[in-house]
């Protein structure tokens, strides 16, 4: 088998290094097949392309650290392209692009990064959800949605329009997107503000039948549970209410003539 170098050889490598026979240092790590220590060897030479080569080749565990390390070496040079490039390789760009762009003051290039990252391709959700909640505590609200939407981060969005006192906003955003945080936090919004009849309705689309039993017990509205016209929110809250052991009584209007497949469902 091949032999691996002990803690003592690899200071006498590195003792080496420092004494300027790096071929020989080269030649040994080599030898002993350690091509992790040749890529950090590599690294600490300053020969980034051969570093890269073997982590490519022989340590591709490695890689993307090694990428990573290049480009906080191409920001430390001021090689901000060649940085952003290797930070997307090793998969870091979406805290340490920001990072970088925003401690140098290039606000303009990090929107424009972010758009690029945004809207073409797959997205990059992570990145624009970030973006977008620095431009909501800038008070950019506008820009903010945009990047919302953009991230189809609905949550926020419901947020910022319930913050905003846009509640029909709100309202449209989780019709439209029948999104279950979002729906559950216009429930808690409309609950705070006493809405309690629309509140259980939203917690009951959200899948958060509890909040909804909750509400209506709280405030003697157990005819809520079963309103007729509310047939969606009716027979969503009678299963959870089943599975649960509980009994609600009320009628509930059957959208068809099988009212026994229903009740079976049910």
């Amino acid at each position: 088998s091949t032999p691996k170098p002990s803690s003592a050889a690899s200071d006498v490598y590195k003792r080496q290094v420092q004494l300027g026979l790096l071929n020989d240092a080269v030649r040994l790590y080599k030898e002993c097949g350690r091509m992790d220590l040749l890529n950090k060897l590599y690294q600490a030479a300053g020969e980034w392309r051969r570093a890269l080569e073997v982590a490519e080749r022989c340590a591709r565990i490695h890689l993307k650290t090694t990428h990573h390390q290049y480009a906080q070496h191409l920001e430390a040079v001021g090689d901000v392209a060649g940085a952003i490039e290797h930070y997307e390789r090793a998969d870091t760009h979406r805290t340490e692009v920001p990072r970088m762009l925003f401690a140098s003051g290039s606000l303009a290039e990090l929107e424009d990064y972010v758009n690029h990252r945004g809207r073409h391709g797959d997205g990059d959700p992570e990145l624009l959800k970030w973006w977008a909640g620095y431009c909501e505590s800038r008070g950019h609200f506008e820009k903010a949605q945009d990047f919302y939407r953009l991230s189809k981060d609905y949550q926020s969005l419901v947020r910022v329009a319930c913050f905003n006192h846009d509640t029909a906003r709100a309202y449209e955003i989780v019709r439209d997107t029948g999104d279950l945080a979002a729906s559950y936090h216009l429930a808690r919004q409309l609950e705070s503000v006493g809405e309690v009849q629309e509140a259980i309705s939203f917690y009951a689309t959200s899948g958060c039948y509890n909040h909804a039993i909750r509400l209506a017990k709280q405030y003697s509205l157990d005819a809520t549970l079963a309103d007729p016209n509310n047939n969606a929110v009716a027979i969503s809250l009678a299963a959870f209410a089943f599975s649960q052991g509980l009994a609600l009584v009320g009628v509930v209007a059957c959208p068809n003539d099988n009212a026994g497949l229903h009740a079976a469902e049910v």
